[in-house]
């Protein structure tokens, strides 16, 4: 079973969920957040909903493929994550709890951190999906 699940998802690689661009896209994110139209410049919100667009992806591509339950290391990470953009989506659209342009930097510079942690450990699972599965396991 482990082997024919494998089978079904070896070909695609979790890891490009995360285009190279996302450092831009955070680097825009902080740009908006730091822009002197009081703080919600609108390039800053496009590229919070292209990362968002990654994170959600990823997210589903999980879900696709069964391996996203309650608990765990990479739930904890997804969950942190998902709180931190969706707290600065809140913030440029003038809701929530980020009022303070400071804030909204510190929780920009988190999820770009937890964005990249998931996007190591996309990588981690697209190496454990290429390995072969020795004979003896399922046996």
């Amino acid at each position: 079973i482990e082997m024919e699940h494998r089978a079904n998802f070896k070909g695609e690689k979790l890891a490009s969920i995360f285009h190279p661009t996302m450092g831009y896209q955070f680097e825009k994110v902080f740009e908006g957040i730091n822009s002197p139209s009081s703080g919600r410049h609108p390039y800053g919100q496009m590229s919070l909903e292209v990362v968002l667009k990654y994170f959600n992806d990823f997210k589903a591509a999980l879900e696709k493929r069964g391996i996203l339950n309650d608990s765990g290391h990479l739930y904890f990470n997804l969950d942190e994550a998902e709180y931190a953009l969706s707290e600065l989506t809140n913030y440029y659209n003038g809701v929530g709890m980020l009022t303070d342009k400071r804030a909204a930097l510190i929780f920009t510079h988190f999820a770009k951190h937890k964005m990249r942690e998931l996007e190591r450990i996309a990588k981690e699972i697209d190496e454990e999906y290429q390995e072969e599965i020795p004979s003896s396991v399922g046996a």
